[in-house]
């Protein structure tokens, strides 16, 4: 138990570094001065190393990350009403701050951190396909008699190609679609012995569903398969990021669900914070019961910081971009005054979140 609660903490520290070391080297390539490079949250403990112009550094507080570029103090006082900028053109310091920098480098220093998560998503997913084969569409085991997919047609070998006009790659995909449509009828598309076939099935709804069967009355498993060596680092690449990209799509589409519940005066159950990570992590042992677990678990934790952080909320990366893009239309003295009421109001909110999640998380943990 203590080796996997090291490890998940590990791995969860682990991309956040990644995402920071992606600011990091792309304000470093377009030429802009890097102050610190801060692994945990302050206070410092102590510097780990210097390299050129930056102090990398170890902080007290885990599982976060930080790039202090030049120039980001001179926002600070800015926002407390002082001449920041004359504070900053008179100390002689001959590299190129965040703010001097253009809307382009801006923007690519920006983005860089959640492109290196999306990046390692699909490294994580194509080294799990490269393993255990690419994903052929998932095929019936068994269907329960009098059950709905009984009724509607389905047989054993059959092979799941579309459910709602959705493409059916693995099993996960085949129980979101019936997940979206309980208590309807379902138009399945299926290949039966080569021969293309269209059925309706019904979804039942929980309090129809008998003792050990699921919405449909099916057992189905993905069917892997492999090919030859030279063709499976791109196959299963392919499908790295097709997993990415789907997987992206609902971590966004559950986000804003969250938002919507939290907007109504709800607090979600699903949400969940740090603690509530590192808590079923370790409980699943997700570190320690093989490397294709613990790397799906790095996959999909950093897909998930990849797509929160896009999301327009002020202090996040997608927040800071949005205001780099308004900065044309409001001019840089008032976008920065305007970011800084913004970064007020969604550190408030993250705090908030935070709270809330970690309330949720300590329910669960304990007992209600």
């Amino acid at each position: 138990m203590i080796v996997d609660l090291i490890g998940v903490i590990f791995a969860l520290e682990l991309l956040v570094v990644l995402h920071e070391l992606g600011h990091f080297l792309v304000a470093k390539w377009v030429g802009i001065g890097v102050d610190e490079f801060g692994v945990g949250y302050p206070p410092k403990a102590f510097t780990l190393f210097r390299w050129g112009d930056t102090e990398f550094t170890f902080n007290w507080l885990p599982l976060g990350g930080f790039v202090r570029m030049f120039g980001d103090d001179a926002d600070t006082l800015e926002s407390l009403g002082k001449n920041a900028s004359a504070i900053q053109n008179n100390t002689g310091d001959p590299r190129l701050s965040f703010e001097d920098a253009s809307v382009p480098k801006r923007l690519a220093v920006i983005v860089a951190g959640p492109l290196v998560n999306i990046l390692v998503g699909v490294i994580a997913f194509t080294a799990i396909y490269s393993a255990i084969g690419i994903p052929q569409h998932p095929i019936v085991r068994e269907v329960v008699v009098g059950s709905p997919a009984e009724q509607a047609g389905l047989r054993v070998q059959d092979r799941l190609l579309f459910a709602e006009g959705e493409p059916i790659q693995i099993r996960e995909d085949f129980l979101s679609v019936l997940s979206k449509n309980v208590g309807k009828t379902v138009n399945v598309s299926i290949d039966r012995g080569g021969t293309l076939e269209e059925l309706k099935v019904y979804v039942r709804k929980s309090d129809e569903i008998p003792e050990g069967q699921g919405a449909v009355g099916i057992r189905f498993d993905d069917d892997m398969k492999f090919f030859a060596w030279y063709e499976m680092p791109f196959r299963a690449m392919a499908q790295g990021v097709k997993d990415s990209w789907k997987f992206s799509v609902l971590v966004a589409e559950s986000f804003v669900g969250l938002l919507s519940k939290l907007g109504s005066g709800n607090i979600p159950e699903e949400l969940s914070g740090p603690i509530g990570i590192v808590s079923t992590a370790t409980t699943e042992r997700l570190m320690t019961k093989g490397w294709i677990l613990a790397v799906s678990f790095i996959g999909i934790i950093s897909m998930n910081l990849a797509i929160l952080n896009i999301f327009p909320i002020p202090v996040l990366d997608g927040g800071r971009a949005i205001f780099v893009l308004l900065e044309r239309v409001l001019g840089k003295k008032r976008r920065k005054v305007w970011e800084g009421y913004a970064n007020m109001g969604g550190l408030g909110f993250l705090l908030v979140l935070m709270l809330l999640a970690t309330g949720n998380d300590l329910m669960r943990m304990f007992g209600r």
